[in-house]
């Protein structure tokens, strides 16, 4: 089960491994650190500005590890046998679970999203500091309190997670604690620059256009 699933849209839904172009070295590494998520490292963080792929490999992530619940229903009994568990795959733009958790407090839809990121068996978080930096002012206490506390929880359990970020590694120490960022980097062997001069959805168009041409 992928839970905001409805996040991910109509193009983004077609993302997927086979389908990521792989135009640099850098991209190359990525798509083999995203792929070892599947077979169980602990997850990855893809860094780099913006366009460069880094959410095409996490959705491709999310649809690869995501597997539905297997159950049956016998015919003599009044239950519900589960033959498998499946996979929980938890999606969420940073910005968008920031905003969701902020309003959550009336409802009570706080605690449920909390769990949900604490509890599934991969937690994907894209555009990690899309708010800002601590030094500029663009994150808040509250926005780096729960994810701090997210990824203090997940490191403890052992569970999966994968993270893009527009910023640097560098920028996420001088944002969130030292304890924390040291968390997330022994959880995700796997920390990889996507770098390279060129928006990699503009590459792309203009490598296929080229093809056409020819």
């Amino acid at each position: 089960m992928i839970v905001n699933r409805n996040l991910i849209g109509p193009t983004l839904s077609k993302c997927t491994f086979d389908n990521f172009e792989i135009l640099s070295d850098s991209h190359r590494k990525a798509l083999a650190a995203c792929r070892s998520v599947l077979s169980g490292s602990g997850g990855v963080v893809l860094t780099g500005p913006v366009g460069r792929g880094k959410t095409h490999l996490l959705v491709a992530l999310a649809y690869e590890f995501n597997r539905e619940m297997d159950y049956s229903l016998p015919d003599d009994e009044d239950y519900v046998l589960v033959n498998d568990p499946g996979n929980l795959v938890v999606f969420w733009p940073h910005i968008e679970l920031s905003s969701s958790l902020k309003g959550g407090f009336d409802d009570g839809s706080y605690t449920v999203h909390m769990e949900d990121c604490k509890l599934a068996n991969l937690l994907i978080l894209d555009e990690l500091m899309s708010e800002g930096t601590a030094k500029d002012g663009g994150i808040s206490p509250f926005v780096k309190e729960f994810t701090e506390e997210i990824i203090e929880y997940r490191y403890n359990q052992g569970r999966a997670i994968a993270v893009s970020s527009n910023l640097g590694f560098a920028k996420m120490k001088d944002t969130y604690s030292p304890r924390i960022v040291s968390r997330l980097a022994d959880m995700c062997g796997d920390i990889v620059l996507l770098d390279g001069d060129e928006d990699y959805r503009l590459k792309k168009h203009r490598e296929r256009d080229g093809k056409e041409r020819s």
